[in-house]
This record gives C-alpha cells, structure tokens and sequence, in this order.
C-alpha cells in the first residue's frame, strides 16, 4: 500500500508542477498591453526544422534554457481593420522550459501568435504552459482580440 501512495504522491506533483491556465487570446493580449515591450500580433504560419525545438517534454536537463530558432514567419498583422498588414519575417522562437515540459508548435499550422519587438528583431515564446501561441485559431479567437485592440470588451476567460 506505501507503494501505491508513494505513486500517487509523484504522480500529483508532478501533475501540479505544471497546472496551467487554459491558454485565452484576451489574456495574452492584455499581457502584452500591460509588458513594457511592444508586442505584434500575428496571424499565418512558421517555416522551420522542428527538430531544432527541443522535445515538449521529457527533457532530460530541464535546468538548460534551449538556443532560440530562427523561423519564418509568413502572414498577416493585426490592425483595426483585422489581419490586414502582411508580414513576410525572420522570428525567433524562444523556448521556455518548466521543469521537464517545454513550449512546442508544429511548423506550417496556422497559429495567432502575440510577438515581442525589440527593435527591428521579433521573437515569439514558447512556454510550457502555452499562452502567447494559439494554433488553429478560430474565427471567435480572432474575432475577440481584433476587439481587444479596439478597445472593446476584452475580459479573458476565467
């Protein structure tokens, strides 16, 4: 019986080193509104060799912050108007790790994805937990921070 409850007790921790929010459009667009970066968002797809990202989870040194990977982003910016403001750019993926999980995204989906600008150089992170990249967004997700920008509603689900 100690083994079951020793099991139990592991598999708890470690589900709890890793409770995340669910990811929500209007909580990263208010993140990025409240960061003292710029943030763009975007709305297209990252050419790049996935093999470069280090594996989602199962790092076996989780202390090691991976080398960012330079993608290609191809796709559109939000404005007032939508995703009217086409951008065709070099963008760093920043992988964060948190313990053994680490950020991912598949290359050629279509993701929304919020990125910082410092400078002339963008770069997108990737966190474990999710939250500034929204694969397959759907039409209420764009819909939604289109409005944020606006200045509408922009209440992130709870």
């Amino acid at each position: 019986m100690n083994a079951l409850a020793a099991i139990f007790a592991l598999t708890a921790t470690q589900t709890a080193a890793l409770s995340c929010l669910p990811p929500d459009p209007a909580r990263a667009f208010q993140a990025a509104s409240e960061a003292p970066s710029a943030y763009v968002v975007l709305l297209g797809q990252f050419a790049f060799d996935a093999a470069d990202l280090p594996p989602s989870m199962g790092q076996s040194e989780p202390a090691v912050t991976p080398a960012p990977v330079t993608a290609r982003f191809v796709g559109n910016g939000l404005t007032l108007e939508g995703f009217t403001s086409p951008q065709d750019r070099d963008i760093a993926l920043e992988v964060t790790c948190t313990g053994s999980w680490c950020g991912t995204l598949q290359p050629d989906t279509t993701v929304m994805a919020f990125a910082r600008k410092d400078g002339e150089n963008y770069t997108v992170e990737l966190e474990a937990c999710g939250g500034w990249v929204f694969p397959e967004p759907t039409e209420d997700m764009l819909t939604q921070v289109v409005g944020c920008l606006r200045g509408n509603a922009c209440d992130p689900a709870l």
